[in-house]
């Protein structure tokens, strides 16, 4: 059996493992009669492979996203790929196991030393280190710079010497996360060759099988230049480049998966490896599906924001592109450059936010002015409506322009609930003449890991094991009650009780006053700061129910996040929370009427569902979400009649919560 691998010239080390990865995995690779090929490491599943003679295996490689599927010829298996994104995009069922090998590199290298000393490394992508200087600059700011073109040997010597490191490389990080070191990743020049959404796509999917984010330390970038004349120019960007990986001082950035999830998935990957040796169980692996191409091409989508780190955001981005559709992350330059079918705005007036009056004027301005160009050039507008107005501060005339021309602008329109689309029917009249529809929000099940067991998160959160544990989860704001939730709380006599809130306070928040409410009462604990994405499992396995006290709401991302995670959620009746409940039904998320009691709460410990139960999400099923989204993409702009109904069930909903969704920096999770 022979190995298919792309060769890079000058020499790629995620390419070059491929020439020893298989042979130390198995020694007998040349031998085997199973197949003819091996189709291992890289972005490779493409019409290359019809090439080949014989049969071929594909272990771990990924797909490059394009409108439309490569078509194969010949007998092609299917063992692994590199993630879920190109399982998904393919059809393949869940019997194909995924996985990038290069997470195998840990099972054929064992770092002779650990690094001693705080080493900080940059590891570029191939064509960054080729077309600019950003690896001289780099080491002349004092990182450890290792080229992506070193042998396998030297290049994971230097990487297993060092504390943290910086990643462009894909494998780089995949590497770097094989071998437990923390990484982050970072965009310098590399997408503008691969394609925004090639490169993003590449890393998504890649650790789609640990759930990592894979958004990028930094904002900056450069853009890459083959012109001497363009030189000075560019030094000045990689200078700054430099400077802003320098001054990102936050050590959160630097991530590790979860050990255990990533081994599970290798020990998979690694079994279908050996089964390698048995042409019977290779015969049983499925052949590309017999899938036809879509009737119309998959549109190309300029979407803000693509992922910000908010597993929402990501999650709808990821859906997308596993139809086909090819996303890009919106920019003003971007969208002028490119051709795009649709431009699809989550929070349009995070472009529009302003302190003064020319600065209002401004920002509408050039908005209106990109949003009128795309139109003649005959490209959808669709607004993604969270919420029915900003919850940022904003300066008064910039608050009073956008309904006098935005929702006349957009072409189309998405609510996440019926009462979210009647109550932005009301308030924006233009809407009842757009192309509107009611698409929910997906679940959570899957974005943050599996919770531990309730006695194993409590002891990491340093709570008592045998109390009812009461949950507050998420950004505390005013419109959320935490102190009528304080005060609910105290009015329970028992001591086998505890509440923990736990949420980024925002704009507005008097902390001292919910410290000083709280500091008679030991039972309660106070968490009022950013909860990091590894920690919401444990939080949510530490609770027995969820309680969301709002005094007002649209929609509510926070009760899908309990929702996913199996726990009870008690809030009010309001806003689309009636809607979610007939989906999961009433045993799930108990909603009252009025204001929060002690009674309430009292009467939430008596009635749990089952230690192990499930809700049942289906109605938030993201692939159902990305096709009903292409369905709205696809319909001709003008094609409803005034205020029409959506063509889409009304009844099928789910929520995405108007104030937690609005900003990243506000995140307490980013949910």
């Amino acid at each position: 059996m022979k190995v298919f691998y792309h060769q890079a010239e000058g020499g790629n080390v995620g390419d070059d493992l491929n020439a020893v990865l298989w042979r130390r995995l198995l020694p007998d690779l040349e031998r085997l009669d199973s197949a003819q090929w091996l189709v291992g490491i890289g972005t490779i599943l493409d019409e290359r492979l019809n090439k080949l003679e014989g049969r071929r295996v594909v272990m771990g490689s990924g797909l490059r996203p394009g409108r439309r599927l490569p078509q194969f010829t010949g007998d092609l298996r299917f063992a692994a790929v590199r993630g879920t994104l190109t399982a998904d995009r393919i059809g393949l069922s869940d019997e194909v196991a995924l996985g990038d090998p290069g997470f195998l590199v840990g099972r054929i290298y064992k770092p002779s030393a650990y690094p001693t000393s705080d080493r900080v490394a940059l590891i570029p992508h191939v064509y960054s280190e080729r077309w600019s200087r950003i690896s001289d600059v780099a080491r002349d700011a004092g990182f450890e710079v290792i080229s992506p073109t070193l042998p396998w040997e030297q290049f994971l010597g230097q990487l297993a010497a060092c504390s943290r490191v910086y990643c462009e490389s894909l494998h780089a990080a995949i590497f770097a996360e094989a071998l437990r070191i923390p990484w982050a990743r970072v965009r310098i020049s590399s997408h503008y060759y691969e394609g925004e959404g090639v490169a993003d796509f590449k890393w998504r999917d890649a650790f789609s099988i640990v759930g990592a984010s894979t958004e990028s330390a930094i904002t900056q970038t450069l853009i890459p230049v083959r012109r001497s004349w363009m030189r000075p120019a560019q030094a000045i960007a990689e200078r700054r480049l430099v400077r802003a990986l320098r001054q990102q001082r936050d050590d959160a950035i630097f991530r590790l998966a979860d050990a255990s999830r990533l081994e599970e998935r290798l020990e998979k990957l690694q079994a279908r490896v050996r089964d390698l040796r048995d042409v019977q169980q290779v015969t049983r692996w499925p052949p590309m599906p017999a899938v036809s191409q879509p009737q119309e091409p998959s549109p190309a989508v300029l979407i803000f924001p693509k992922d910000n780190g908010n597993p929402f955001v990501s999650r709808f981005s990821d859906a997308l592109e596993r139809t086909g559709a090819a996303v890009d992350d919106f920019s003003y330059g971007r969208a002028m450059a490119g051709r795009y079918d649709v431009l699809h705005l989550h929070w349009p007036d995070s472009h529009l936010t302003s302190k003064s009056f020319a600065g209002s004027l401004f920002k509408h301005a050039r908005l209106a002015a990109l949003i009128t160009l795309l139109r003649r050039r005959g490209t959808r507008i669709v607004w993604m409506m969270h919420n029915l107005k900003p919850h940022d501060r904003n300066h008064w005339f910039s608050a009073r322009l956008f309904p006098m021309w935005f929702p006349k602008a957009c072409t189309h329109v998405i609510a996440l609930t019926t009462n979210g689309l009647q109550a932005a029917k009301s308030l924006y009249p233009a809407i009842g003449k757009k192309q509107a529809t009611i698409i929910p929000h997906g679940h959570y099940r899957g974005a943050y890991g599996e919770p531990p067991s309730r006695v194993a998160a409590r002891t990491q959160l340093g709570l008592s094991q045998g109390r009812f544990t009461y949950l507050f989860f998420g950004n505390v704001r005013r419109y959320k009650n935490v102190p009528g939730l304080i005060e609910a709380f105290r009015g329970i006599n028992d001591d086998d009780v505890q509440l923990v809130i736990a949420g980024q306070p925002g704009h507005g928040i008097d902390t001292e006053a919910l410290s000083q409410m709280c500091a008679a009462d030991p039972r309660i604990h106070l968490r009022l700061e950013f909860i990091p994405d590894e920690a919401v499992p444990t939080y949510f396995g530490a609770a027995d129910a969820v309680v969301l006290p709002f005094d007002s709401i649209l929609n509510s991302g926070s009760v899908l996040l309990a929702l996913s995670f199996n726990r009870v959620a008690l809030a009010p009746r309001l806003g689309a929370l009636p809607e979610i409940e007939s989906k999961v039904g009433s045993q799930w998320l108990r909603l009252y009427e009025g204001s929060l009691t002690t009674a309430m709460l009292q009467e939430l410990r008596t009635a749990n569902p089952p230690e192990h139960a499930e809700a049942d999400l289906t109605a938030f099923d993201w692939n159902s979400i990305a096709d009903r989204t292409l369905e709205l993409y696809r319909r001709d702009v003008g094609e409803i009649t005034p205020g029409a109904a959506s063509t889409l069930d009304a009844g099928q909903l789910g929520a995405s919560e108007d104030a937690e969704y609005e900003r990243p920096e506000n995140e307490y999770s980013k949910t």
